[in-house]
């Protein structure tokens, strides 16, 4: 008799990196900067938060990042914040190459 099972399909901000399993326990959370929408189920990695926002911890991982609020700016994947714009820079393209641009030259 053969048993054939489904790998399990994890839940939103979850994700299943083991080849065959077919429980949820072997579900974990997505870490820091990372999230998983949950679309099409079974995912075997999360994403990276793309530039512009960010994912902070959560015990039972992101569903979708947040974006950077008006004066803070990330230009890099995979973040768990943001960082403040310069004094005087709130709008974010302006922040973002203003930033880019000073960490460039140091």
């Amino acid at each position: 008799m053969s048993h054939h099972f489904r790998q399990q399909d994890c839940g939103a901000g979850t994700y299943n990196n083991v080849t065959g399993a077919f429980n949820v326990s072997f579900c974990l959370a997505c870490t820091s900067g990372q999230y998983n929408s949950g679309e099409g189920g079974g995912a075997a990695t999360c994403a990276l938060c793309p530039q512009g926002s960010y994912g902070p911890f959560s015990v039972t991982g992101l569903s979708e990042c947040l974006t950077c609020s008006e004066g803070t700016y990330q230009p890099g994947l995979g973040s768990s914040n943001c960082s403040n714009c310069p004094a005087g820079k709130t709008n974010v393209a302006v922040c973002v190459f203003v930033c880019v641009f000073i960490n460039a030259l140091r």
